[in-house]
């Protein structure tokens, strides 16, 4: 082996590729999936990897599987329901909820319901499971708003007129901030029942609510300006 290849070698085992050829698991296998943008990509609910490189570090990928699944089976007998759930790739969470649902009481669905929706980053994908989710007929616990009126005014922001989400805000600016953080937008605003509010979470300073449908909605033009990395 010449100096270079010995350091190549080095340079694999030192930053954990894989230094002999390994057959990815075909539970991984199956779940390589070829987009325009990033290439390959794994997209497992236990595994994911955004620039997947076939012979790279197929080795760390099947050991994460392993390890996943025998966490993840453990946390199911053991009923570690939320390890359960936050044990799956994020795309997979809300799956994972719905796997276990049955097994929560009313206290433990609602708080995970809201743990995985606050964690989501793709609910316009599964809009319907969600609605299902959050009109379930479980005793709900009590709705703790910062408002004390029978109306509230609530804003949404869209990048089109569409207004068929369930997440709304009492924030006007954080709405505005959504309407226009890819281009200009649209500020949604309407005035609705507080008793038709199905959840109030201010946990990321957005002061969100979600409702089923809302009625009567203006629409306003939102300009496009420079942001800071994050709302202040």
């Amino acid at each position: 082996m010449t100096k270079m290849q010995k350091a190549v070698e080095a340079y694999k085992e030192t930053f954990g590729f894989d230094t002999e050829p390994v057959e990815l698991h075909p539970d991984l296998e199956a779940s390589l999936v070829e987009t325009e943008l990033f290439g390959t990509m794994l997209k497992h609910p236990l595994v994911f990897d955004a620039f997947y490189v076939k012979g790279m570090y197929d080795k760390r990928l099947n050991e994460m599987l392993r390890s996943r699944q025998e966490a993840v089976n453990k946390a199911f007998v053991e009923k570690e329901w939320p390890s359960y759930i936050f044990l799956h790739e994020r795309p997979y969470r809300l799956d994972a909820f719905v796997d276990i649902e049955e097994h929560l009481g009313d206290a433990e669905y609602w708080e995970f319901l809201a743990n995985v929706w606050t964690d989501t980053e793709n609910a316009w994908q599964n809009l319907d499971v969600w609605r299902k989710l959050w009109n379930s007929f479980r005793t709900r616990p009590p709705l703790e708003l910062p408002v004390d009126t029978r109306f509230v005014t609530i804003y949404r922001g869209v990048r089109d007129l569409t207004h068929d989400g369930l997440s709304w805000t009492l924030n006007r600016d954080s709405a505005k901030w959504f309407g226009n953080r890819f281009g200009s937008g649209y500020l949604l605003e309407a005035t609705v029942l507080t008793s038709d509010i199905l959840f109030y979470s201010n946990e990321r300073n957005e002061e969100e609510v979600l409702l089923n449908a809302v009625n009567k909605i203006s629409v306003t033009p939102v300009p496009e300006q420079r942001h800071k990395n994050s709302k202040d």
